[in-house]
């Protein structure tokens, strides 16, 4: 497998992002730094494979040590359409082979806004050929994206809850195997299902239309 891994702003722990990937050390792995995402992979001793931020936080020594740890470096401009992770990912998906999953760190908590247009991302057309591949990963929470069709989901060990959420339209939304099951229903305005629970150690869903965002969460253990 080819795995594309993002780092970016947000809250970030080491030591989980280093256990995550020992567990994919036999695929292609790609690095990529998004902003103050570099200065983390340069802090934990990776070279990257692209460096993208308008680094406008740092200071110069740092963006050149960046720039010396990078195989591609593209620094922007602070007064930009695109923010730094949408930047990443247009080179990612024009200049890199086609991965079999992009993994998102450091991406969810922090402000409220980022969080929110990274996963907007999720329902941009630019990606719809790639959405099934977006994974927003932290110690507390995984998110996937889902498009029509029939999926089993397997449980992530260190998670407890299920979530099904649609931010448009979905038809038939059926799960079959959780603790609260559901049965060809519809959603026509942005709706979530939360706090469900596996039963066993996967679970089927189905639905016909649409996009549904999949979370599997745990109460953080941050006090």
């Amino acid at each position: 497998m080819k795995i594309a891994y993002l780092i970016g702003s947000s809250d970030f722990d080491a030591s989980f992002f280093q256990a995550e990937l020992a567990q994919h050390t036999n695929d292609e792995q790609y690095l990529v730094g998004v902003d103050r995402g570099t200065r983390r992979l340069l802090a934990l001793g990776y070279e990257m494979d692209l460096a993208v931020g308008d680094f406008d936080s740092i200071r110069e020594a740092e963006r050149r040590e960046v720039k010396a740890h990078a195989k591609q470096f593209i620094a922007l401009n602070p007064e930009k359409d695109l923010t730094d992770t949408e930047s990443a990912l247009h080179t990612l998906l024009s200049d890199f082979p086609v991965m079999d999953e992009y993994r998102f760190y450091a991406m969810l908590g922090g402000r409220l806004d980022h969080t929110l247009h990274n996963i907007w991302m999720g329902f941009d057309p630019e990606y719809r050929d790639v959405i099934d591949r977006f994974h927003f990963v932290s110690p507390d929470d995984m998110l996937s994206f889902y498009t029509p069709g029939e999926y089993t989901l397997k449980r992530e060990p260190r998670m407890t809850y299920l979530s099904f959420i649609a931010m448009e339209t979905v038809s038939d939304l059926t799960l079959q195997g959780p603790k609260y099951p559901l049965d060809h229903y519809r959603m026509t305005y942005p709706q979530s299902f939360i706090s469900n629970e596996f039963l066993t150690d996967e679970m089927t869903f189905s639905f016909s239309e649409g996009k549904l965002l999949v979370l599997q969460t745990r109460d953080s253990a941050k006090i």
